[in-house]
Formats: structure tokens, sequence, C-alpha cells
């Protein structure tokens, strides 16, 4: 851990992850074109 605090090692990986708001917000327009798409058929 102090290597890394020191910037002499890497301890974090390189792995993608999106912000979790991000993520939370494509649920909810997912919902919102699932619910549209319902409501248009009827």
């Amino acid at each position: 851990m102090v290597d890394h605090i020191y910037g002499r090692t890497q301890l974090l990986n390189e792995t993608f992850r999106p912000h979790a708001f991000i993520n939370e917000l494509e649920l909810y327009i997912s919902y919102i074109k699932r619910e549209f798409e319902k409501t248009e058929a009827i």
C-alpha cells in the first residue's frame, strides 16, 4: 500500500467500470422506453 501511495506500484486494476449514476440512468431510460411502448400499443 505504501508503494502505491508514493507512486512506485499500481494497485488499481484497469477494468472499465462505468459510474454508478450512469448505470442507474440507463436503467431508468430503458424502463421509461418499455412503459412508453406498452401505452403506445394500447
